[in-house]
């Protein structure tokens, strides 16, 4: 008995298009007359990656790259760090990948030749009737939206996810201008974040300058150490099993992260429980003391206790400089800022065994020797300074190149940034022609 073999029948024109439109209630904002919104699988392929054996990846660069993650993205360029001779799952030059297990929404254009895709990345690959920069510029915009839809306790997203997402297709040539104008607003921003990072490196040279005009005296270079004039004496860490909590307890503890532009930052302020107070109330900081950094990324960073720290638990990785004889607190702090005092302390640090900055070296620490009239002068002027430079930083501080990029991404896709004349061609019909090669 002969078997019927029974033919998938295939879809017609209409049928794909009326799936690749979706609902109108799916759509989320209104678009120019000429342009619609599309699921993003009616104009892509999108490639599943596939893990391999770690036995047959090699590091001496024989065969083709094996990219395995999130973690060879870095800065919109792939890092390399394993290649496989035998790739079964391949991206290839032009598409754009995208992170989705794991670390999600990690995505870039892939330079490669080739490159062989694990199970932590998608390829996708724009139809070529489509600007494929086009895509992934909307796809920056989408990619919070990817990590909301993350599922599972090592967080992944599925194929549907992403072939589901909606796209606002223009027609070819408004995608052009739109890959275009956003090419050229992307390099003003860069641009300006460039101007900004010269900005900020400039105000140090500009500090130092200014610190050094204060300072050098050829007529006096008489100076006295800071254990002649002061006590010095450390913090105290937690003891062992206690914890700090983010409630207001009345025994604010002072981190080493609090410690930030010569003072104390309040933002991310954690305390004692009035029982683990009690076991190190003799650590504490008074309104006026200078504090000094003495391990960690930032060792060396000083600046004054404001009162509204008064009697708050410093931490074991700081020290304070207190019960200042003949010194104004401030004139030490700007002093011990300097490029020649920190260089005394990089000094100090280089000859301890631990990287670690010691009291008896605090101790050892030289200021250059003014009067109380000459220390306020170098106060004044240090002050003026900064309160100068302070409001070019907060101002620049204030720009937020990110959101600014979203901004114009925003306004790229709701069709803001492009000419949409009437006698553009309909992307509905720049579909059809994508859609025509399913058929």
């Amino acid at each position: 008995m002969r078997c019927k073999i029974v033919s998938k029948k295939k879809k017609t024109l209409d049928e794909f298009l009326e799936e690749a439109l979706g609902s109108e209630d799916e759509q989320l904002y209104e678009l120019p007359e000429n342009w619609c919104w599309v699921k993003l699988g009616s104009v892509i392929t999108l490639i599943s990656g596939r893990d391999i054996s770690s036995g047959v990846c090699n590091s001496e660069g024989k065969g083709t790259p094996y990219i395995m993650g999130a973690s060879n993205f870095v800065d919109g360029e792939l890092v390399i760090e394993r290649w496989i001779e035998e790739p079964t799952v391949i991206g290839n030059e032009g598409d754009i990948l995208l992170s989705v297990k794991g670390t999600i929404g990690k995505i870039l254009i892939q330079k490669n030749e080739k490159c062989h895709l694990s199970r932590q990345v998608m390829g996708i690959r724009v139809n070529n009737k489509c600007e494929r920069k086009y895509i992934y510029y909307y796809l920056l915009t989408y990619i919070n939206k990817l990590k909301e839809a993350s599922k599972g306790v090592i967080p992944g997203i599925s194929r549907e996810d992403i072939l589901n997402i909606e796209v606002p297709i223009a027609p070819k040539s408004i995608q052009q201008q739109v890959v275009n104008k956003i090419g050229i607003l992307f390099a003003k921003i860069d641009e300006a974040k460039q101007l900004i990072e010269e900005a900020k490196e400039t105000f140090e040279l500009r500090r130092a300058a200014i610190l050094e005009k204060i300072f050098k005296d050829p007529n006096n270079n008489q100076y006295k150490i800071i254990g002649g004039i002061s006590n010095v004496k450390g913090g105290k860490r937690l003891p062992k099993g206690e914890t700090l909590v983010d409630y207001d307890t009345g025994f604010p503890y002072i981190k080493a992260g609090d410690l930030k532009f010569g003072t104390v930052i309040p933002d991310k302020i954690q305390y004692l429980l009035p029982e683990t107070h009690e076991k190190i109330k003799n650590y504490k900081v008074s309104t006026n003391d200078v504090y000094i950094t003495i391990v960690g990324a930032c060792i060396g960073d000083v600046g004054i206790i404001p009162s509204d720290f008064e009697g708050a638990n410093l931490t074991e990785n700081a020290a304070k400089i207190t019960n200042i004889q003949g010194f104004l607190p401030k004139y030490i702090a700007i002093w011990l800022s300097s490029n020649e005092a920190q260089s005394e302390i990089k000094q100090s640090i280089a000859s301890a065994t631990l990287g670690k900055l010691s009291l008896i070296k605090i101790k050892e620490l030289r200021v250059p020797i003014k009067t109380l009239e000459e220390q306020e002068q170098a106060i004044k002027i240090y002050r003026n300074f900064m309160s100068k430079e302070e409001k070019v930083l907060d101002i620049m501080r204030s720009v937020d190149l990110d959101l600014l990029r979203q901004s114009v991404l925003a306004k790229a896709f709701k069709g803001k940034l492009s000419t949409n004349a009437p006698t553009d061609e309909s992307a509905i019909e720049l579909l059809k022609s994508i859609l025509q090669e399913k058929i």
